[in-house]
């Protein structure tokens, strides 16, 4: 019977008290079919590792689906921000996050859905933990804190509390979106009325009843003779 081949060390089996070894562990149960791309992203080589990660970001929307896989892969995107070896695979990672932001006052594109939406507050909870995490390098911190402040045109303090660093992104980006509804409602009132029923029922607590008046006003002359 021939020898079974030792199993490859992943980088992260050497980061000190960490949990994201365990973590992957976890998540390959969970999806057995990908696990060639976890053993990528492990991989010791920098290059097979930048390859990865595009390959786990265009499977996100997918893999998301399932709670059990969403719940593992927050905390291991924001512990790769956090302890990934390579700054130019941290930049990968810090690209993907702030790209969930969409632009102010641009059209959602159309198929958006609500799991569109739900991916990106996802991705802001990612980016606060990550901020928060006490072994995050001071450099990686203030990187992000600044891409994402200037996505948001508001300044992001990586020092603050992690609860309220998560309500300050969640409201700029529950603003943000909402008010990308009336240039959305110019190219379809359809998909601006399900994007805005997906905002109410997500992040309520942000919207408050002045502000959706007025932006809803705005939606209907913007989507009109559709909006009835």
């Amino acid at each position: 019977i021939p020898a079974s081949a030792p199993k490859a060390e992943a980088w992260w089996d050497s980061v000190p008290d960490s949990k994201l070894a365990w973590r992957v562990g976890q998540l390959k149960q969970v999806l057995p079919k990908d696990q060639p791309l976890f053993e990528s992203l492990g991989a010791k080589d920098e290059a097979v590792r930048g390859a990865a990660y595009p390959k786990l970001f265009a499977r996100l929307p997918e893999l998301i689906r399932d709670e059990r896989a969403k719940s593992l892969l927050g905390p291991i995107l924001s512990d790769c921000y956090v302890t990934e070896p390579a700054e130019r695979n941290v930049v990968l990672l810090r690209e993907w996050l702030v790209n969930q932001i969409p632009q102010e006052k641009a059209a959602f594109p159309p198929g958006f859905k609500s799991a569109d939406l739900h991916q990106s507050f996802w991705a802001m909870e990612i980016s606060v933990d990550a901020l928060t995490h006490k072994a995050i390098r001071l450099e990686r911190a203030k990187r992000l804190s600044l891409d994402l402040g200037k996505a948001f045109e508001f300044a992001i303090d990586p020092s603050g509390e992690r609860a309220e660093l998560r309500t300050q992104v969640q409201k700029l980006l529950a603003l943000r979106c909402y008010r990308n509804l009336p240039p959305t409602a110019a190219n379809s009132v359809a998909d601006a009325l399900a994007i805005r029923a997906a905002l109410i029922n997500t992040v309520p607590q942000y919207l408050s009843p002045s502000f959706r008046e007025k932006v809803d006003i705005e939606m209907a002359f913007r989507g009109w003779p559709g909006a009835k």
